[in-house]
């Protein structure tokens, strides 16, 4: 069983040879945590990393010296069972595991939910494949104070654009785990034996049995011995059952192990999920409820809420006759996301603006379209913590989301929109790719800081398509959708393949004029050239 995250930085590398690279970056230079010595049953609760702990030793201490533990089920078996158990990945495919906990929720690991910086990933960048479907992420949720070199407090949660059906939730643990208690693992990582370690045919179901030996403050623990089974990468993120008075329990969830190649021996960790149940409630909510906050009054954890936090039940803005609004909010606990719509009724330059008074609050801001499609996003601007988002839009409803850095802030800010139409004396910046009589074409383009370009063409052919950004400046990352002519959102990618370029595949229809958005990851500028392939059926 084993696992990786995507990361910016991992990305090339996770891409080009597969799952068996999930874990990777973490484990492979680390001999081993250190010998650690727990009270069998302490019962410490809370989001903190405890390294040496003995019964007469109640502190609490940092443990950046354990070094890189490799996330990642070995001596196990296939299993059809567990059926609320699927695959987490991003828009590339699957990498991880993870376990339904509510219609819309699903619990994995922290470091298969982030980005390049060890920040949560896009809001819709994740994905969840269960049941023989693929569902997209509406929104990330990695825990504040996860920490993407020790691994402490490696958990997060995926929320789905749209309920699973036909699939029942597991329940998650409340009780403290007890040494010498069954813990039953379950991942989608490589499976093999202890003799010889994973064999990284990774993407199959695999169930075992292993036995907890050790419990902290965080963690589950256990060294891999004879007749037991092992979690291997792939399986990250992975539940740890336990069953009590016949119920079965979601206990933990896959972190690490000290060895890649998972064999007799390795130490292994997951993290506990009582200790963490505050604050899974705190977005997942009660039985029946999403728990995601979205009630203006209540932001799931009965903190009285300001603003919704998301499209639905968002606060609308009024602009005046200047095209203006400005709204003062507070985000009143740590993952609270504000939700504001604003309309723009023709092509125009808009900007969005979120400032806190003496840096207050490190703010984060995102931009969506009416489906709650990702446009940009944007952490601090002009050398301070406040952030800033200069586009030009079409005519249509937009959302954006004031929240803080890493959902970890709280404090009073202020948003503001200005919209400009941009009028018959202004020109149409968007790019028209001409497609020769083979359906193929090509422009350069620029990138201007935190804004997107636009290009146009029109297909000759029905059939598959495919649109592709090549880099001419050092460092480029572009991020591309594509649009048709209704403003429907046919095709994303950030990176595709071993590089930071983007790439769609998708089917156009003849005749049909398709919008492509460019922007740049990082909100950086520089050149870059389009490429289109429009083949016939």
């Amino acid at each position: 069983m084993g696992n990786t995250s995507k990361t910016k930085r991992a990305r090339q590398f996770k891409r080009s040879r597969g799952l068996q690279q999930l874990e990777d970056r973490r484990l492979m230079i680390a001999s081993g945590i250190p010998t650690i010595e727990f009270c069998d049953e302490v019962q410490i609760y809370g989001p903190v990393q405890v390294g040496q702990f003995s019964p007469a030793d109640t502190s609490v201490q940092d443990t950046q010296t354990a070094g890189d533990v490799i996330a990642r089920i070995v001596d196990g078996q296939n299993t059809s069972d567990f059926p609320a158990v699927g695959m987490v990945g991003d828009l590339s495919g699957g990498y991880g595991s993870g376990t339904l906990i509510s219609p819309i929720h699903v619990l994995t690991a922290g470091h298969c939910a982030v980005d390049g910086t060890g920040n949560a990933m896009a809001d819709t960048a994740g994905t969840f494949e269960v049941n023989g479907r693929v569902y997209q992420t509406s929104r990330v949720f990695l825990h504040p104070n996860y920490d993407d070199w020790t691994l402490a407090n490696d958990i997060a949660i995926f929320q789905l654009s749209e309920p699973v059906v036909g699939v029942s939730p597991e329940m998650i643990s409340r009780l403290v785990p007890v040494v010498g208690q069954d813990l039953t693992i379950v991942g989608f990582g490589g499976g093999g034996t202890g003799a010889t370690g994973h064999t990284g045919d990774y993407g199959t179901k695999r169930v075992g049995e292993t036995v907890v030996e050790r419990v902290t403050a965080t963690e589950i623990q256990w060294t891999f011995d004879p007749g037991e089974s092992n979690t291997a990468p792939g399986d990250s993120g992975g539940p740890g059952f336990i069953t009590v008075d016949g119920q079965r329990l979601l206990a933990g969830v896959t972190s690490y192990g000290t060895s890649y190649s998972a064999a007799f021996g390795d130490q292994s960790g997951d993290i506990r999920v009582d200790a963490f149940a505050e604050w899974i409630d705190s977005i997942v909510g009660d039985a029946g409820n999403d728990g995601g906050g979205d009630d203006v009054g209540d932001d799931g954890g009965g903190v009285k809420d300001d603003h919704g936090d998301d499209i639905a039940t968002a606060t609308e803005l009024q602009l005046d006759e200047a095209g203006a609004a400005a709204v003062d909010a507070v985000l009143e606990e740590m993952g609270d996301r504000d939700m504001f719509t604003f309309e723009v009724d023709g092509l125009s330059n808009v900007a969005i603006a979120l400032k806190s008074p003496e840096a207050e609050v490190d703010t984060y801001l995102r931009l969506y379209d009416a489906n709650g499609n990702l446009i940009a996003e944007n952490d601090d601007f002009g050398g301070s913590y406040n952030s800033n988002l200069d586009l030009e839009l079409q005519a249509g409803t937009y959302a954006f989301s004031a929240a803080g850095y890493a959902d970890g802030e709280t404090g009073n800010y202020t948003a503001t929109v200005k919209v400009e139409e941009v009028t018959s004396g202004q020109d149409d910046d968007t790019i028209i790719v001409d497609l020769n009589a083979k359906g193929r074409g090509r422009v350069e383009a620029s990138l201007n800081a935190d804004q997107l370009t636009y290009l146009s063409f029109e297909a000759i052919n029905s059939g598959r398509t495919t649109v592709r950004t090549v880099a001419l400046t050092e460092g480029v990352d572009t991020v591309m959708r594509v649009l048709d002519s209704s403003g429907n959102v046919v095709a994303t990618n950030d990176d595709y393949g071993r590089g930071l370029n983007s790439r769609v595949n998708f089917t156009a229809i003849a005749g049909e004029v398709y919008t492509v958005e460019i922007a740049e990851y990082s909100g950086a500028e520089g050149d870059f050239r389009l490429v289109v392939n429009n083949r016939s059926s």
